[in-house]
């Protein structure tokens, strides 16, 4: 199966994560999917209940990381069924965690602070651009860091966030983001400065602004 997804060209870091998912789950007995039981195996392993997709006490696991866990393991046993190594699905219906804070709606800042951070004042901050299109856009941290002017589609009003030799949008899906008038106003009078929006330092912005505590 992780050949399957090398193959199909998906990263290292993706293949590496479900073979190591899927070694850990075979080390904690799921190893014969055809066998009678396999799915209580498979919420002991995870933490689960039998019935009610709640977590058993003394279990650590976060809720998504039960779910990423789930997703992995059905990834590959729904592989193995259409590659016909098994007659069916031995985990079909069987549901992840639920997350407590679903539904909560998280910090997010006022449009004041946020007029703030990209008002004039710090326009000369060389943090300040790529604060400025965070804020406005929503863009991903990596999807900023790897932005082109070749992108931005003016006429359009968004920015086409594209696949690179060098950068992969995620789950490698292209995507077009609105351009607001406020940001193209101040984004028009940079474009065609070199291909890159954010260079020099665009490489290493990523990591320097996640190493201060932001994701």
């Amino acid at each position: 199966y992780v050949e399957d997804l090398r193959q199909r060209g998906r990263s290292d870091k993706h293949c590496r994560e479900v073979a190591k998912v899927l070694g850990d789950a075979q080390a904690a007995g799921i190893c014969d999917l055809k066998a009678v039981g396999v799915k209580q195996v498979a919420r002991r392993w995870l933490g689960l209940t039998r019935n009610t997709g709640r977590r058993t006490q003394g279990r650590e696991l976060a809720a998504a990381t039960i779910n990423k866990r789930l997703v992995i393991l059905r990834g590959a046993v729904r592989w193995a069924v259409g590659e016909d190594l098994l007659p069916r699905d031995p985990l079909a219906g069987m549901r992840g965690g639920t997350d407590k804070s679903k539904g909560k709606l998280r910090e997010a800042f006022a449009p004041d602070e946020l007029r703030l951070m990209v008002s004039d004042e710090h326009a000369a901050d060389p943090w300040g651009l790529p604060a400025s299109v965070l804020a406005y856009t929503g863009m991903r941290l990596g999807e900023v860091a790897a932005c082109r002017w070749s992108w931005f589609d003016w006429q359009g009003g968004c920015i086409h966030v594209r696949q690179e030799d060098d950068f992969s949008p995620k789950r490698h899906q292209e995507r077009r983001i609105p351009i607001q008038a406020e940001l193209a106003n101040l984004l028009r009078p940079l474009a065609g400065v070199g291909d890159a929006l954010l260079a020099p330092w665009r490489a290493d912005m990523a990591d320097t602004i996640r190493s201060r505590g932001f994701s």
